[in-house]
């Protein structure tokens, strides 16, 4: 009996790690006008380069105008209806 309880235990674990919306990219703040956001190396098995491709196409999608620093960084004009930093993010997992 100790044993199926551990495995439920263990199965529910799992799913609500499945479940779960991981952040990929994050803001980091504003600064001059610009909201920075970094994005994370290994968050649901995926490069920080990938989240950022996949970021970027989101918010150029929405006709923001952001750019990619290096391999982890976005950079977005705050500029129109962009809004506050911290409204954007990106994030992985299936209740994304």
């Amino acid at each position: 009996m100790n044993s199926l309880l551990t495995l439920i235990l263990l199965l529910l674990s799992c799913l609500c790690l499945t479940l779960a919306c991981d952040p990929a990219c994050t803001s980091t703040g504003e600064r001059n006008g610009r909201c920075y956001y970094n994005c994370y190396e290994g968050v649901c098995h995926m490069s920080a380069a990938h989240h950022q491709d996949q970021f970027l196409r989101g918010l150029r999608g929405k006709g923001y105008a952001c750019n990619a620093e290096g391999n982890t960084v976005v950079v977005c004009n705050k500029s129109g209806n962009f809004g506050d930093c911290y409204g954007h993010y990106w994030g992985c997992g299936s209740s994304c």
